[in-house]
């Protein structure tokens, strides 16, 4: 097998063998299609999830490999937008736990859940967690913004409160540093949420409350955030720093032990 090869379906199933005997971790990519605003393309957390994984995968291919992404998740609450395609809670975990059970029983024994959408972010968490307790594997949810971590967002971004949310700064300056031709600027508006106070907000780290309400009740154009002030630079920086983080973690994580259960009955 090619030493830096890292994608899971150019693998022939031999060469599945060699890389959980190589103890790799599994990285599935999960994003959504949705309104992005007037400016950015419906599958644009799709785009942010491959590309975190890939290039993080690209500076330690020995150590991952990076599963073909899940394009759909959690979005009924968009439906007053075309575009939005929408996948049950149910089904959604039921899916991801078929993927993650798929993994174990091949012999993965750590798998990363890289969600892009804010709204699968329970439901991931959830099959996060029981994959761990029903499968023999460790698995672990996280996102590009808890990767990159609220300190560091803070130093890169231009915006102020409420301005990193959806189709906001750091997803327009990601999509105009990967694929700007993608990108309608000129379309750009800012939009902030009609509920931002003290003890809600959808910015990093701003909440107090969990709440979603209609995506139509809370935005015009679909952006909630401040794409106006987003560029290929600032891009690169969030990018850069979500990828850094993750190849950190799979460095730590490939060496989380697996401790033995004890029932105390």
């Amino acid at each position: 097998m090619e030493k830096n090869k890292y994608l899971y379906g150019e693998l022939t199933w031999p060469e599945v063998n060699e890389v959980v005997e190589q103890g790799r971790v599994a990285i599935v990519p999960i994003g959504t299609i949705e309104d992005h605003g007037y400016h950015l393309p419906i599958e644009a957390d799709n785009i942010i999830a491959n590309e975190v994984a890939k290039r993080a995968a690209e500076q330690i291919p020995e150590d991952v490999v990076v599963l073909p992404a899940v394009p759909y998740g959690i979005n009924c609450h968009h439906f007053d937008f075309p575009g939005a395609i929408d996948i049950p809670g149910d089904v959604f975990i039921g899916f991801l736990m078929g993927i993650t059970k798929s993994l174990a029983h091949h012999g993965f024994r750590r798998i990363i859940l890289l969600n892009a959408h804010g709204s699968n972010k329970h439901y991931v968490g959830i099959t996060a967690r029981r994959t761990v307790l029903e499968t023999n594997a460790l698995c672990v949810a996280t996102t590009p913004l808890m990767l990159t971590g609220s300190e560091a967002v803070s130093k890169i971004r231009k915006s102020g409160p409420g301005g990193i949310s959806h189709a906001c700064e750091q997803e327009t300056s990601m999509l105009l540093h990967i694929c700007p031709e993608l990108v309608q600027m000129d379309k750009a508006v800012k939009e902030y949420s009609l509920q931002e106070s003290d003890f809600y907000g959808i910015d990093v780290g701003k909440t107090k409350v969990e709440f979603m309400d209609w995506w139509s009740r809370m935005s015009e154009s679909g952006v909630v955030g401040d794409p106006t002030v987003a560029d290929a630079e600032t891009g690169k920086a969030f990018l850069d720093a979500a990828v850094e983080s993750l190849v950190a973690f799979v460095r730590e994580y490939k060496h989380w032990k697996i401790g033995e259960r004890k029932d105390h009955h």
